[in-house]
C-alpha cells in the first residue's frame, strides 16, 4: 500500500482529524472568478456567528488602529478589501486547525500557530513581489504544517518527543529526518494529503506537500518554494535577535533559485515582516 493511501485511511480511522475549515475553498472560489461576488462572501462569513464576531474582533483590534468601530461584516469588506478580510478568515479557521484535540508532550500548538504565522505573512509578500496569487500562497503557508498535527493526533506523544527542546528553545533533532526516518514520510507530505481530503485547490495542496522539497512541486514549484522561506524566515524571527536565516537544510536553497534569491535579497523580506508584526500579534490573540 502507497504511503498516500495509508495516511487516506488513517485520516478515516482517527476520531477527530483537526476540524475541516470549509468555508476557505469556497471562498478562494469566489475570490478566483473574473468579478467577485462580494455579497456572496459577506453572506458566506455572515452565515457563521461564530466566525462573523472573530472577524469583527480583529478588524476593531489595536493592528487596524481604526478610530471609528467596524459594525458589521459587509462594513468590514467594504472597509478592508476582499483579500485583507479573506485572510482574517483563513486565520480564524487555521487557528482551530492547528491545535490537536489532546495535550501531546513537547508539541506547542501556540508555538506551531505563531510560526504558521510568520510563516505566512512572509511568505505573502515573497508572492507580492513575483506576482503569484497572494491569498493562496498565505493560506498554504498558513496550513503549511498541518501534517504536524495529525502526527500528533494519531501517535500522541510517540511524536511529540521529536519536538523536545534544547537550551535555544528549538527542537533538539531535525523533525523532517526524524518523521522520514520512523514512518516514511513527513508531515509536509501528509498535510498535502489532509488538504485534498478536505478538498483544498490543487496549489495549495502541491504547496504544502513540497514545502521541504520545492523543486518537486511541479508548476508549484514558486508557490512551494514562498512557503519553505517564509518558514526559513519565521524561524528566524522565531529565534534570538538577529538570529541568521537558516538556508543549508529542508530544501532552502532550491528555494532561493527557485525565486531567483540571494541570502541578501531575502533580509528584506524578514524586515518586512518585522514591519508588519502586530499583524502576528493580532492573530495570535485570537
Amino acid at each position: 500500500m502507497s504511503t498516500a493511501a495509508q495516511w487516506d485511511r488513517v485520516f478515516e480511522r482517527l476520531d477527530a482529524l483537526p476540524p475541516a475549515p470549509h468555508i476557505l475553498p469556497k471562498l478562494l472560489r469566489v475570490l478566483a472568478e473574473p468579478e467577485v461576488d462580494v455579497q456572496q462572501v459577506t453572506d458566506l462569513i455572515t452565515f457563521d456567528p461564530g466566525l462573523a464576531a472573530k472577524v469583527l474582533q480583529l478588524c476593531n483590534s489595536a493592528w487596524m488602529a481604526s478610530a471609528t468601530p467596524v459594525a458589521d461584516v459587509a462594513e468590514a469588506v467594504s472597509r478592508l478589501g476582499l483579500r485583507c478580510i479573506y485572510r482574517l478568515v483563513a486565520a480564524v479557521h487555521g487557528r482551530v486547525a492547528l491545535r490537536p484535540s489532546r495535550p501531546v508532550a513537547h508539541f506547542d500548538p501556540a508555538r506551531l500557530w505563531k510560526h504558521s504565522v510568520i510563516t505566512a505573512l512572509a511568505a505573502q509578500f515573497l508572492a507580492k513581489d513575483r506576482a503569484l496569487e497572494e491569498s493562496t500562497v498565505f493560506t498554504a503557508a498558513l496550513l503549511h504544517d498541518a501534517g504536524q498535527v495529525v502526527f500528533a493526533q494519531a501517535l500522541g506523544d510517540r511524536y511529540g518527543v521529536l519536538w523536545r527542546p534544547g537550551p535555544n528553545g528549538f527542537p533538539v533533532s531535525e523533525p523532517v529526518a526524524q518523521e522520514r526516518a520512523a514512518w516514511g514520510t513527513d508531515h509536509a507530505q501528509v498535510g498535502g494529503r489532509l488538504l485534498i481530503h478536505w478538498q483544498f485547490p490543487e496549489p495549495i495542496a502541491a504547496g504544502v506537500a513540497h514545502h521541504h522539497q520545492p523543486d518537486q512541486a511541479g508548476s508549484w514549484a514558486a508557490l512551494a518554494a514562498c512557503v519553505n522561506l517564509g518558514e526559513a524566515l519565521a524561524l528566524a524571527i522565531e529565534g534570538p535577535p538577529d538570529s541568521p536565516v537558516i538556508l543549508q537544510q529542508n530544501g532552502a536553497a532550491e528555494a532561493l533559485r527557485l525565486l531567483q534569491l540571494s541570502p541578501d535579497q531575502l533580509l528584506r523580506y524578514r524586515y518586512l515582516t518585522l514591519e508588519n508584526f502586530e499583524f502576528v500579534n493580532a492573530l495570535c490573540r485570537l
